[in-house]
Formats: structure tokens, sequence, C-alpha cells
């Protein structure tokens, strides 16, 4: 943080100071009270299950904690208990307490404090699906002639941001910001905190379909990064997403579209699926620059012409983003393959959305060349959040994974999984052509690897966090690892 003390706050957030030295520097924010050190300033939200502030006295016990913000007091007097172990202490050497209305809103004020003290460049990155990856590709690409900040952790959201800001200094050359949204209204205003110079939109899918009636509306949603768009600053834009082509227009900043073919300003060809990665060349501005990726995927391939626009807009000589990309290799638990004993493993179990499912059963498909004779497996449970066509969007993925002719078997797990199999025959008919079996549970799901899955077979995992598909996978590992 850049020098801001603890009047620099109750300014910002128009709160009062009950104990504490105005004139103290912050150093650090913490939301979470195992992370509290000397330097830092506590925040206590308020959540559905737990209220933080009841971690304010052994927080404030910290040696060195500069402070924290409170809502459950506005004066002296409300401190009570707090105060008693201090007794005869004059208030201003005690760690700060900082009374606001609403903690969250002050974090929120906070973090446009911390923003407006850093005057360094940033690029905010938001969509349905590969914002994380897209980020990171981004700020590989980048790091090829920069110093580069990228946001840590999950910091994407209302209470995250404001963390970010409060890392950012001007040392960094740029800094590349993940946005998120989970409610209407919370992209516009992060955006707006966050103070962009450039922002991706990676595609419009359907997570979240319980706040919108359309993918239309989700679309006009992500659209509100641009609220935080400088005037004149670009919107970086895929290509092959309808939405996105249908409302662009309505936005005033140039755009920069990446995609398959030459109707995008940035665009790739001549792609290559290797095993675990792919090859192709990005044609930007009248260049043919050869990109090779050690992440699998198509849809890897226009992260990295993402990746490839931003850095060039930036400065960066292509030909060395390109090859600063090949560092990339992923996230745990998204798209990562491993041999385990005689089995390929593919663990996608980080969260799931139609379009993600899609892609991954994608890149199953590709795994094995012409002499392969394994089975390809998918397991595939339920995905979360999708409001009242839930039904609808598994049925349609269960139809997409039937048409995958190089798929042998199709394990449904939870009650929306087995919505996936239920697609997935009636679009195979009764003729069928592939296993396709619904499991009510991860124990069922794992009755079935051991009846169904042999030595040579890859198998692939999907499904929302809630499902806890990571169980699944440690207990099947751990099943081949014993029997090899």
């Amino acid at each position: 943080m850049n020098h801001i003390t603890i009047d620099d706050i109750c300014k910002a957030v128009d709160g009062s100071l009950l104990i504490g030295d105005g004139s103290a520097e912050v150093h650090t924010l913490a939301i979470d009270s195992r992370e509290v050190t000397a330097g830092s300033f506590f925040i206590p939200v308020i959540g559905e299950k737990v209220d933080a502030h009841r971690f304010l006295p052994e927080v404030l016990r910290v040696p060195g904690v500069v402070g924290a913000f409170t809502s459950r007091h506005h004066s002296i007097k409300d401190l009570g208990d707090l105060m008693a172990s201090w007794e005869g202490a004059d208030p201003k050497t005690l760690p700060a307490l900082i009374s606001v209305d609403d903690t969250v809103a002050a974090l929120t004020a906070l973090g446009h404090l911390c923003r407006s003290r850093v005057s360094v460049p940033a690029v905010g990155v938001t969509g349905s699906v590969g914002k994380t990856s897209t980020r990171e590709m981004i700020a590989t690409a980048l790091s090829a002639e920069k110093k580069v900040y990228r946001t840590k952790k999950n910091h994407n959201s209302l209470i995250g941001v404001p963390l970010t800001m409060a890392e950012l200094t001007d040392e960094d050359d740029i800094a590349v910001l993940e946005l998120g949204m989970n409610v209407p209204g919370e992209l516009g205003g992060i955006s707006e905190m966050a103070r962009l110079s450039a922002a991706v939109i990676t595609n419009i899918g359907v997570a979240h379909m319980e706040f919108y009636e359309s993918q239309e509306g989700i679309a006009r949603e992500k659209f509100t990064i641009t609220r935080g768009l400088f005037p004149g600053a670009p919107l970086f834009l895929n290509g092959e997403d309808p939405y996105l082509r249908a409302l662009a227009g309505e936005y005033d900043h140039p755009v920069t579209w990446f995609g398959f073919d030459e109707g995008s300003d940035v665009y790739a060809d001549e792609i290559v699926t290797t095993q675990n990665g792919s090859r192709f060349v990005c044609h930007m501005k009248g260049k043919s620059i050869p990109v090779e990726l050690t992440v699998p995927g198509r849809h890897h391939v226009l992260n990295a012409l993402a990746a490839l626009a931003v850095s060039d807009f930036f400065g960066v000589d292509p030909v060395k983003a390109a090859e600063a990309l090949k560092s990339f290799s992923g996230f745990q638990n998204r798209l990562q393959i491993e041999q385990v004993g005689d089995y390929k493993i593919i663990d996608d179990s980080y969260n799931a959305s139609p379009a993600s499912m899609r892609a991954g059963l994608d890149v199953l498909c590709d795994q094995g060349d012409e002499h392969f004779s394994g089975k390809r497996i998918a397991f595939l449970g339920d995905m979360l959040e999708l409001g009242k066509e839930t039904e609808r969007f598994h049925m349609e993925v269960g139809s997409y994974a039937a048409d995958q002719e190089k798929l042998d078997a199709i394990i449904g797990v939870g009650k929306l999984g087995q919505k996936i199999c239920e697609g997935a025959a009636k679009k195979l008919g009764p003729s069928g052509g592939k296993l396709v079996a619904g499991c009510n549970d991860l124990d069922q799901a794992f009755t079935a690897f051991q009846m169904i899955a042999k030595p040579g077979d890859i198998l692939y995992f999907k499904a929302s966090n809630g499902m806890h598909f990571k169980e699944l996978i440690a207990k099947i590992k751990n099943e081949i690892q014993d029997k090899a």
C-alpha cells in the first residue's frame, strides 16, 4: 500500500476513529483474521453464516496490528470487554478502531482510495468462462517485456478487488485484473474502482442465469466493465461469440476482435492439436507469428489470441509474447492431464458451465492417437447456478456428448448429471452406440469406475465445485495406485 494512514482511511470511508493513532500507516488489508500480521488493517465482513466482528478481540491483540473497521461499535462505551483488557491505557496508543455503517461499503471506499494512489495502467478481464486462464495468459505475454501484477487467489469480487487495489504499486509496469460478476451491478462497480486502460471479455455463457432472463441480459451486464474504462480505451472481444458481436456497437470504445477467421483483427489458423497442447499461427497487423501452447483445447487458442492482442497494444514484441506463452501450464483442477498408472486422468473439476464442459469433452476426444485402443470415459456432474433452464442446459450437454464419435462412455453424477445422461440417450436413440450410465452420488460413480474402466483408458472429470469431484478423483487415483 502507498503510504495510507488511519486518518486517510477515516476520511475516505466517512468513519469515526474510536481508538488508535490517526497517523499510523497501514501496510496490508485482511478479511481473514488468520492472515492478520503486523501492519495489517482488518475488515470484518458480515457473512451469511459468520459475522467476522467476533474475531475483533483476537485481531486487535496481534502484535503490530494497525487497526480494523467495526459496524457493531459506535463509541468507546460500546467497546465494553474489549477495552477492559486495556484498562488505563491511552486510547491513542491502541490499535485503531474505525466505526462505519457498513464494513463492505467501507472496504469499497478503501479500494477506491488505494487505486487513486497508484498510476499503473490496468487491463480488466471478464467473461462467463475462461477469465482466470485468459488473465494469466495476458500476464504471461506481457511479462516478456514488462513487470506485471496480476490478480491473486480469487480476488475478483466486490470484496476481493479492493484487496487487489491495496497491493498495486507504481513499481509495476502494468496490472492484469480479473473482474467477476456474482450479482447484478457488481461488475460495473468494481471496474470503476479498477480504472482500466483496456478490457477483455472472453465470452457470454449461462453462468448466473438465476439473475437474468437471457444470455443477452448476461452480455449487457458483462459490458458494464466499460464503466471502468478510460475514454477511448480499447475493448478486446471474442469474435466467435454472437452476443458480443451483436452488442459491441452500442459502446463508445474501439474494439479489437480475436477469433478463428479472417473477419477478426487477430486470428488463428493452421491449428494443430497435440496431446497436451496445440500449435497455430497468429495473424495480427500483417504479421504471422507461430505460437505453441502447452495447455490443451481450442478455447485456449482464443485465450492466447486475446493475450497476444493485448500485449501488442501495450507495446510488447509479439514474437517475445508468443515465446512467453509456452511457459503457461494452466491451473490445478482445470484440464490438468496426468498419467496415473496405466490410466490417463483429465482433472477439470474446478467448477463447470455448459461451455466449459463442452470444451473439456473436446479435449478428451483429442487425446490418443490413431492407434489408441482404450476407452474415453467422461464423468459429468451437476452444473449449478444455471437458473430455471438448468435441466435444458444439462440435456444439451448430453446431446453434445452423444455427438462425439470418439467418446465411449458418459457417466452422469447427481440429479442434474443424470439429466446429461437423459439428453445423451435421447440423442443416441434406441441404437445407442455409447455406454450411458447415471449415478446418484460419488460412491456410485466410483463403483461405475470399478466396473467400466480398464488400464489404458482416459478418464475425464467435470462438475461444479459443490459436487466435490476432487474427492472422487482422489479415491480413483488411490484405487489405481493400490492395484499398480
